[in-house]
């Protein structure tokens, strides 16, 4: 059956098609009794109108396109809910494209978006920055709101973690706790988010005067499988005294998933969390509260960041002056059972 067009929902209603689209738009300067008209003429003919044609009239799509890194990553699932609850609530449909964290296909993933119409971005997170440079040519006529990107907060409206001060907090906690030997498991060497929080471990270590010693530092990939075999390479340097002369005691892992990871390799060694080491991530996703024991955190209101990032776009969307387009959220520290006193 073919689908009913606005020709035939103004031909059942007998108005002009002109008439019913604005009717159907909820025009103002229609009247009441029309526009009920209009409606139950579509109603009757299942009439679905066609998104493509009105947005090139309109110039608008009502699409909104949300790039995050990894969705495996439960941290990224959680601000997609937000994103998407308030564009529900806004009327805008959101696109996702996932990157996998790999800089050709986020820039591949952009152009697809951008091929699709969306009316603005959201950026969440990640460790490429591949596709700044080219990006760079489409801001005058794309609205954009970052969350947690460094190297596009100074030109967006953005929402950014203090991930210096709050692995700076993380790593603080875990000294007043009384411990020395404090290792520090971190994302991908290139991810900026990463970099940040290395830098607030150090500066809690300088501070605390203690030194920052490279052999306690391990790269994974903020991911579980990552963090585990981050922490059995710390565990074998400290077992053959590769550069590890006192027993580790304590970890600041960059993130929740690697934490959880390690976690699982403190037990393959034989050892217990926090018994022998004490460990605390970055984060607060969902199961941190439920595995085995509770994982000590930096909490970071997700869900609130996605939600806030789509009211930001859709104020840009709207021509709305931004009270404030650089918010800078400060991690809460979590006290959970993973960490106790040395």
């Amino acid at each position: 059956m073919k689908a009913a067009t606005i020709k035939d929902v103004a031909r059942l209603a007998g108005v002009s098609v002109s008439t019913a689209s604005a009717a159907l738009n909820d025009k103002p300067f229609v009247r009441t009794s029309t526009k009920q008209k209009v409606r139950e003429a579509a109603a009757k003919l299942n009439y679905r109108p066609n998104a493509i044609a009105r947005s090139l009239v309109t110039n608008e799509s009502r699409l909104v396109g949300l790039v995050v890194p990894d969705m495996a990553d439960p941290y990224f699932p959680a601000i997609a809910a937000g994103v998407d609850e308030v564009a529900s609530r806004l009327g805008y449909t959101v696109i996702l494209a996932n990157t996998l964290r790999n800089a050709k296909r986020e820039a591949e993933q952009i152009r697809v978006l951008l091929e699709r119409r969306v009316d603005g971005l959201v950026f969440a997170g990640g460790s490429t920055v591949g596709a700044r440079g080219w990006l760079d040519s489409t801001l005058d006529n794309l609205e954009i709101v970052v969350i947690d990107r460094p190297e596009f907060s100074f030109t967006s409206p953005s929402i950014t973690i203090d991930n210096v001060r709050g692995a700076e907090k993380a790593t603080r906690y875990l000294v007043q706790l009384g411990h020395r030997d404090i290792a520090f498991i971190g994302g991908p060497v290139n991810s900026l988010v990463s970099q940040e929080r290395l830098r607030g471990y150090r500066f809690a270590l300088q501070e605390s005067g203690l030194p920052y010693r490279e052999e306690l530092v391990v790269h994974g990939d903020f991911t579980p499988r990552g963090g585990l075999q981050a922490m059995t390479i710390l565990l074998n340097r400290m077992e053959t005294r590769l550069g590890i002369d006192q027993p580790l005691t304590a970890a600041f892992i960059a993130n929740d998933q690697m934490a959880i990871g390690a976690m699982h390799g403190v037990r393959l060694a034989g050892k217990k969390v926090p018994g022998d080491i004490s460990i605390i991530g970055f984060d607060d996703i969902n199961v941190a509260a439920v595995v085995e024991p509770p994982l000590t955190t930096m909490a970071v209101p997700t869900k609130e960041i996605g939600g806030m990032a789509m009211n930001m776009l859709a104020k840009s969307l709207n021509g709305e002056k931004l009270e404030d387009n650089r918010v800078v959220l400060q991690p809460q520290l979590i006290e959970r059972e993973t960490c106790i006193a040395r």
